[in-house]
């Protein structure tokens, strides 16, 4: 026969760990939680807020866009030149900023390091004016 009391040790250690376990794994899911939340916080303010790579007065640099260049083309060299923080959010930006009247325009552009990216975009998209 069982020993009764050999057998409520054993129900109440499977119930510690079961209660251990459950702990464990509501602790990963809240940190999971918070991490996804600042992960998405930080792409919400890349895309929408004013980020910029430096304060003011920041550093000038000409940059140039090619004819036929395409807008992630766009944002990968404003990322190289150091002109933006992420070429991911800026994108994504500037997707949100254009429209059929409203495109990136080819030209010599003189931007600072310490442009947000409106500015930026304020001064390399061309609005074409319908007649």
């Amino acid at each position: 026969m069982a020993n009764p009391e050999r057998n409520r040790a054993i129900n109440v250690t499977r119930g510690t760990l079961l209660l251990i376990i459950y702990i464990i794994l509501l602790t990963l899911s809240v940190i999971a939680v918070v991490q996804t939340s600042r992960a998405v916080y930080q792409l919400a303010y890349q895309v929408f807020g004013d980020v910029v790579v430096a304060e003011p007065p920041g550093k000038d640099r000409s940059f140039r866009i090619d004819k036929g260049e395409s807008d992630w083309e766009v944002a990968e060299k404003l990322k190289d030149e150091q002109l933006i923080v992420n070429k991911y959010t800026f994108y994504l930006r500037l997707e949100l900023a254009s429209n059929a009247s409203r495109k990136v325009a080819p030209g010599e552009y003189m931007l600072n390091t310490s442009m947000t990216y409106e500015e930026i975009l304020e001064r390399i998209m061309q609005s074409k004016v319908k007649e």
